[in-house]
Protein backbone atom coordinates (compact mmCIF):
# COMPACT_ATOMS: atom_id res chain seq x y z
CA UNK A 1 0.00 0.00 0.00
CA UNK A 2 1.07 3.30 -0.96
CA UNK A 3 2.07 5.75 1.58
CA UNK A 4 1.84 9.51 1.11
CA UNK A 5 3.32 12.19 3.11
CA UNK A 6 1.01 14.32 4.90
CA UNK A 7 3.38 17.06 6.59
CA UNK A 8 2.29 20.60 5.48
CA UNK A 9 3.78 23.25 2.98
CA UNK A 10 4.20 26.31 2.91
CA UNK A 11 4.08 28.76 -0.37
CA UNK A 12 6.07 32.01 -0.07
CA UNK A 13 7.55 34.92 -2.09
CA UNK A 14 7.03 38.76 -2.10
CA UNK A 15 3.44 40.00 -2.87
CA UNK A 16 2.18 39.91 -6.59
CA UNK A 17 4.66 36.98 -7.13
CA UNK A 18 1.89 34.60 -8.48
CA UNK A 19 1.75 32.44 -5.01
CA UNK A 20 -2.08 33.25 -5.13
CA UNK A 21 -2.07 31.67 -8.62
CA UNK A 22 0.12 28.55 -7.41
CA UNK A 23 -1.91 28.28 -4.56
CA UNK A 24 -5.62 27.42 -6.85
CA UNK A 25 -3.75 25.32 -8.69
CA UNK A 26 -2.55 22.92 -5.81
CA UNK A 27 -6.58 23.17 -4.25
CA UNK A 28 -7.14 21.48 -7.36
CA UNK A 29 -5.04 18.30 -6.28
CA UNK A 30 -7.23 15.72 -4.74
CA UNK A 31 -5.53 15.53 -2.03
CA UNK A 32 -3.92 19.26 -0.97
CA UNK A 33 -5.93 21.98 0.71
CA UNK A 34 -4.61 25.55 1.19
CA UNK A 35 -7.06 27.70 2.83
CA UNK A 36 -6.50 31.60 2.42
CA UNK A 37 -4.15 33.63 3.82
CA UNK A 38 -3.25 33.13 7.85
CA UNK A 39 -0.89 35.58 8.96
CA UNK A 40 -1.42 35.07 12.55
CA UNK A 41 1.13 31.97 12.65
CA UNK A 42 4.25 34.35 13.38
CA UNK A 43 1.66 35.84 16.11
CA UNK A 44 1.30 32.37 17.98
CA UNK A 45 5.31 31.73 17.83
CA UNK A 46 5.41 35.05 18.88
CA UNK A 47 3.41 34.02 21.87
CA UNK A 48 3.86 30.81 22.46
CA UNK A 49 6.52 28.26 23.38
CA UNK A 50 6.59 25.86 20.34
CA UNK A 51 8.87 23.42 22.40
CA UNK A 52 6.11 22.20 25.21
CA UNK A 53 2.93 21.60 25.26
CA UNK A 54 0.50 24.46 26.06
CA UNK A 55 -1.52 25.19 29.40
CA UNK A 56 -5.50 25.00 28.88
CA UNK A 57 -4.81 28.88 29.79
CA UNK A 58 -2.55 29.04 26.97
CA UNK A 59 -4.72 27.61 24.83
CA UNK A 60 -7.82 30.08 25.48
CA UNK A 61 -5.49 33.10 24.71
CA UNK A 62 -4.58 31.41 21.16
CA UNK A 63 -8.21 30.93 20.67
CA UNK A 64 -8.11 34.90 21.33
CA UNK A 65 -5.50 35.90 19.26
CA UNK A 66 -6.84 33.77 16.26
CA UNK A 67 -10.30 34.60 16.61
CA UNK A 68 -9.73 38.66 16.76
CA UNK A 69 -6.87 38.78 13.84
CA UNK A 70 -8.89 40.53 11.01
CA UNK A 71 -7.51 37.66 8.26
CA UNK A 72 -9.08 35.05 10.35
CA UNK A 73 -12.60 36.03 9.13
CA UNK A 74 -11.77 35.32 5.59
CA UNK A 75 -11.37 31.15 6.34
CA UNK A 76 -15.08 31.40 6.80
CA UNK A 77 -15.19 29.36 9.97
CA UNK A 78 -17.07 30.56 13.06
CA UNK A 79 -15.50 31.22 16.09
CA UNK A 80 -17.43 28.79 17.67
CA UNK A 81 -15.87 25.95 15.07
CA UNK A 82 -12.31 27.26 15.96
CA UNK A 83 -13.56 27.17 20.06
CA UNK A 84 -14.53 23.28 19.57
CA UNK A 85 -11.40 22.31 17.81
CA UNK A 86 -9.23 23.69 19.92
CA UNK A 87 -11.19 22.59 23.31
CA UNK A 88 -10.92 18.86 21.87
CA UNK A 89 -7.42 19.16 22.14
CA UNK A 90 -5.33 17.35 24.92
CA UNK A 91 -2.37 19.52 25.98
CA UNK A 92 -1.48 20.55 22.48
CA UNK A 93 1.65 22.00 21.69
CA UNK A 94 1.51 25.16 19.46
CA UNK A 95 2.31 22.58 16.28
CA UNK A 96 -0.93 20.52 17.08
CA UNK A 97 -2.93 23.34 17.77
CA UNK A 98 -1.85 25.42 14.06
CA UNK A 99 -2.56 21.59 12.57
CA UNK A 100 -5.30 21.14 14.15
CA UNK A 101 -6.76 23.98 12.95
CA UNK A 102 -5.96 23.58 9.63
CA UNK A 103 -6.98 19.92 9.25
CA UNK A 104 -10.44 20.81 10.20
CA UNK A 105 -10.33 23.28 7.41
CA UNK A 106 -9.40 20.70 4.92
CA UNK A 107 -11.53 17.81 6.10
CA UNK A 108 -14.41 18.68 5.29
CA UNK A 109 -12.91 18.51 1.45
CA UNK A 110 -11.68 14.97 2.51
CA UNK A 111 -8.28 16.20 1.97
CA UNK A 112 -5.32 14.93 3.99
CA UNK A 113 -2.89 17.49 3.45
CA UNK A 114 -2.96 21.70 4.14
CA UNK A 115 -0.57 23.30 3.21
CA UNK A 116 -0.42 27.55 3.75
CA UNK A 117 -0.03 30.22 0.99
CA UNK A 118 0.98 33.68 3.33
CA UNK A 119 3.53 35.38 1.38
CA UNK A 120 4.80 37.37 3.86
CA UNK A 121 5.73 33.97 5.81
CA UNK A 122 9.34 34.10 3.16
CA UNK A 123 10.75 35.97 6.19
CA UNK A 124 9.67 33.38 8.93
CA UNK A 125 10.69 30.30 6.98
CA UNK A 126 13.48 28.99 9.07
CA UNK A 127 11.05 29.79 12.37
CA UNK A 128 8.15 27.71 10.42
CA UNK A 129 11.27 24.79 9.99
CA UNK A 130 11.44 24.49 13.63
CA UNK A 131 7.82 24.73 14.15
CA UNK A 132 7.34 21.97 11.24
CA UNK A 133 10.40 20.02 10.78
CA UNK A 134 9.18 18.43 7.80
CA UNK A 135 7.11 21.38 6.23
CA UNK A 136 8.27 21.87 3.19
CA UNK A 137 8.63 25.81 1.41
CA UNK A 138 8.24 26.95 -2.42
CA UNK A 139 9.71 30.02 -2.72
CA UNK A 140 7.97 31.80 -5.58
CA UNK A 141 10.02 34.43 -7.51
CA UNK A 142 8.54 37.01 -10.34
CA UNK A 143 10.68 39.23 -12.33
CA UNK A 144 11.36 41.99 -9.78
CA UNK A 145 10.15 44.72 -12.43
CA UNK A 146 6.81 43.48 -13.05
CA UNK A 147 5.66 42.90 -9.65
CA UNK A 148 7.27 46.45 -9.61
CA UNK A 149 4.38 47.34 -12.05
CA UNK A 150 1.83 45.11 -10.10
CA UNK A 151 2.47 46.68 -6.29
CA UNK A 152 2.91 50.20 -7.48
CA UNK A 153 -0.90 49.62 -8.30
CA UNK A 154 -1.98 48.92 -5.13
CA UNK A 155 0.36 50.82 -3.09
CA UNK A 156 0.71 48.55 -0.24
CA UNK A 157 4.62 48.95 0.20
CA UNK A 158 4.28 52.61 -0.72
CA UNK A 159 4.51 54.04 -4.34
CA UNK A 160 7.94 55.07 -4.82
CA UNK A 161 10.17 52.85 -6.52
CA UNK A 162 12.59 52.58 -4.44
CA UNK A 163 10.17 51.29 -1.41
CA UNK A 164 8.96 48.47 -3.91
CA UNK A 165 12.56 48.14 -4.93
CA UNK A 166 14.14 47.58 -1.41
CA UNK A 167 10.96 45.26 -0.59
CA UNK A 168 10.93 43.01 -3.32
CA UNK A 169 14.65 42.84 -2.69
CA UNK A 170 14.42 41.70 1.10
CA UNK A 171 11.45 39.31 0.54
CA UNK A 172 13.41 37.48 -2.54
CA UNK A 173 16.94 37.66 -0.56
CA UNK A 174 14.88 36.46 2.72
CA UNK A 175 13.72 33.27 1.46
CA UNK A 176 16.90 32.39 -0.38
CA UNK A 177 19.11 32.32 2.65
CA UNK A 178 16.59 30.54 4.55
CA UNK A 179 16.53 28.20 1.44
CA UNK A 180 20.20 27.43 1.15
CA UNK A 181 20.04 26.73 4.96
CA UNK A 182 17.45 24.50 4.65
CA UNK A 183 18.76 22.44 1.78
CA UNK A 184 16.76 21.22 -1.31
CA UNK A 185 14.93 18.50 0.59
CA UNK A 186 12.89 20.98 2.30
CA UNK A 187 13.05 24.37 0.07
CA UNK A 188 12.38 24.34 -3.66
CA UNK A 189 12.47 28.11 -5.41
CA UNK A 190 10.52 28.32 -8.50
CA UNK A 191 9.82 31.23 -11.15
CA UNK A 192 6.41 32.68 -11.75
CA UNK A 193 7.63 33.06 -15.81
CA UNK A 194 7.88 29.43 -16.16
CA UNK A 195 4.71 28.44 -14.20
CA UNK A 196 3.33 31.04 -16.75
CA UNK A 197 5.02 29.71 -19.47
CA UNK A 198 6.00 25.38 -18.92
CA UNK A 199 2.67 24.95 -16.41
CA UNK A 200 2.67 21.54 -16.67
CA UNK A 201 6.50 20.78 -16.36
CA UNK A 202 5.85 23.26 -13.51
CA UNK A 203 3.70 21.62 -11.66
CA UNK A 204 5.04 18.32 -12.14
CA UNK A 205 8.05 19.21 -10.76
CA UNK A 206 6.08 21.17 -7.40
CA UNK A 207 4.00 18.01 -6.68
CA UNK A 208 7.12 15.34 -7.13
CA UNK A 209 9.05 17.87 -4.66
CA UNK A 210 6.09 17.48 -2.51
CA UNK A 211 5.99 13.42 -2.99
CA UNK A 212 2.75 13.86 -4.66
CA UNK A 213 1.22 12.48 -8.09
CA UNK A 214 0.50 14.65 -10.25
CA UNK A 215 -3.33 15.65 -11.65
CA UNK A 216 -4.25 17.00 -15.04
CA UNK A 217 -6.71 18.88 -12.92
CA UNK A 218 -4.15 21.20 -11.69
CA UNK A 219 -4.17 22.68 -14.66
CA UNK A 220 -7.86 23.72 -15.23
CA UNK A 221 -7.40 25.85 -11.36
CA UNK A 222 -9.80 28.78 -13.08
CA UNK A 223 -12.96 27.13 -13.08
CA UNK A 224 -12.84 27.67 -9.51
CA UNK A 225 -10.48 30.39 -9.12
CA UNK A 226 -13.97 32.48 -7.66
CA UNK A 227 -14.86 30.63 -4.95
CA UNK A 228 -11.44 30.73 -3.76
CA UNK A 229 -10.62 34.50 -3.57
CA UNK A 230 -12.07 36.18 -0.72
CA UNK A 231 -14.72 39.16 -0.88
CA UNK A 232 -12.14 41.73 -0.51
CA UNK A 233 -10.19 40.77 -2.95
CA UNK A 234 -12.90 40.34 -5.75
CA UNK A 235 -14.19 44.19 -5.10
CA UNK A 236 -10.64 45.43 -5.67
CA UNK A 237 -10.09 43.33 -8.86
CA UNK A 238 -6.76 42.12 -6.72
CA UNK A 239 -6.60 39.22 -8.61
CA UNK A 240 -8.84 38.84 -11.47
CA UNK A 241 -6.13 37.34 -13.95
CA UNK A 242 -7.21 33.75 -12.17
CA UNK A 243 -10.03 33.90 -13.83
CA UNK A 244 -8.18 32.34 -16.69
CA UNK A 245 -5.69 30.34 -18.10
CA UNK A 246 -2.31 31.58 -17.25
CA UNK A 247 -0.96 33.83 -20.86
CA UNK A 248 2.30 34.83 -22.31
CA UNK A 249 1.18 38.58 -21.81
CA UNK A 250 1.57 38.05 -18.02
CA UNK A 251 5.16 38.46 -18.10
CA UNK A 252 7.77 41.09 -19.17
CA UNK A 253 5.16 44.19 -18.59
CA UNK A 254 7.83 46.14 -17.49
CA UNK A 255 9.42 46.28 -20.94
CA UNK A 256 6.51 48.11 -22.08
CA UNK A 257 4.88 49.14 -19.28
CA UNK A 258 7.78 50.91 -17.10
CA UNK A 259 10.10 54.24 -18.09
CA UNK A 260 13.35 53.84 -18.58
CA UNK A 261 13.92 56.73 -15.53
CA UNK A 262 11.85 53.90 -13.38
CA UNK A 263 13.55 50.80 -14.63
CA UNK A 264 16.65 52.43 -13.47
CA UNK A 265 15.95 53.52 -10.68
CA UNK A 266 14.81 50.20 -9.71
CA UNK A 267 17.61 48.49 -11.08
CA UNK A 268 20.04 50.99 -8.92
CA UNK A 269 17.92 49.51 -5.87
CA UNK A 270 17.46 45.75 -6.61
CA UNK A 271 19.65 45.14 -8.97
CA UNK A 272 21.74 42.80 -6.71
CA UNK A 273 19.17 40.78 -5.66
CA UNK A 274 18.28 40.43 -9.60
CA UNK A 275 21.49 39.29 -10.46
CA UNK A 276 21.57 36.59 -7.49
CA UNK A 277 18.15 35.29 -9.09
CA UNK A 278 19.33 35.51 -12.78
CA UNK A 279 17.08 38.21 -13.79
CA UNK A 280 18.75 40.12 -16.52
CA UNK A 281 19.42 43.81 -16.24
CA UNK A 282 18.11 45.96 -19.17
CA UNK A 283 20.78 48.69 -18.23
CA UNK A 284 24.15 46.55 -18.65
CA UNK A 285 27.15 47.27 -20.45
CA UNK A 286 27.64 50.56 -21.31
CA UNK A 287 24.78 51.59 -19.86
CA UNK A 288 25.25 49.98 -16.29
CA UNK A 289 26.34 53.18 -14.32
CA UNK A 290 22.85 55.08 -15.70
CA UNK A 291 21.32 53.50 -12.67
CA UNK A 292 23.62 54.59 -10.39
CA UNK A 293 23.05 58.04 -11.55
CA UNK A 294 19.35 57.58 -11.25
CA UNK A 295 19.93 56.69 -7.89
CA UNK A 296 21.95 59.84 -7.11
CA UNK A 297 19.80 62.42 -8.46
CA UNK A 298 16.46 61.14 -7.79
CA UNK A 299 15.06 63.03 -10.87
CA UNK A 300 14.76 66.37 -12.14
CA UNK A 301 12.89 67.70 -9.33
CA UNK A 302 15.94 67.00 -6.67
CA UNK A 303 18.28 68.53 -9.17
CA UNK A 304 16.22 72.11 -9.04
CA UNK A 305 15.38 72.05 -5.57
CA UNK A 306 18.70 70.80 -4.07
CA UNK A 307 22.01 70.68 -6.39
CA UNK A 308 22.02 74.59 -6.37
CA UNK A 309 22.92 73.99 -2.51
CA UNK A 310 25.54 71.56 -2.68
CA UNK A 311 26.96 71.96 -6.26
CA UNK A 312 29.41 74.08 -8.26
CA UNK A 313 27.35 75.76 -11.18
CA UNK A 314 29.89 74.00 -14.17
CA UNK A 315 29.09 69.97 -11.97
CA UNK A 316 25.49 70.88 -11.95
CA UNK A 317 24.63 71.96 -15.44
CA UNK A 318 26.77 69.04 -16.60
CA UNK A 319 24.56 66.55 -14.65
CA UNK A 320 21.11 68.25 -16.10
CA UNK A 321 22.51 67.70 -19.46
CA UNK A 322 23.38 63.95 -18.32
CA UNK A 323 20.04 63.66 -16.61
CA UNK A 324 17.97 65.29 -19.62
CA UNK A 325 19.57 63.19 -22.48
CA UNK A 326 19.22 59.97 -20.09
CA UNK A 327 15.40 60.68 -19.53
CA UNK A 328 15.18 60.57 -23.16
CA UNK A 329 15.94 57.30 -23.75
CA UNK A 330 13.56 55.29 -25.75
Amino acid sequence: MEVFDNTPFFIVGSDRSGTTMLRLMLNMHSRLRIPRESWFIPELMDSFSIDRPLTPQEVKDAFQLIANHRRWQEWEISNDELMAVLTNLNQPTLSELIDAIFRHCSNPLGKPRWGDKTPKYVHEVLRLHELFPNAKFIHVIRDGRDVCLSLGGVGWYGHSIEDIANYWSHSVTSGISAGNELGGKYYLQINYEDLVLKTEAMLKNICHFLGEHYEPELNHFYLKSSGEISPWEKENSIHSKVSRPPSPSDINRWKTAMSKVHLAIFEAYAGSAMDTVGQKRYFSGLLRPLPLIARTVRGSTLIQKDLKSVLPLSIRDNLRKTIKSFSQIK
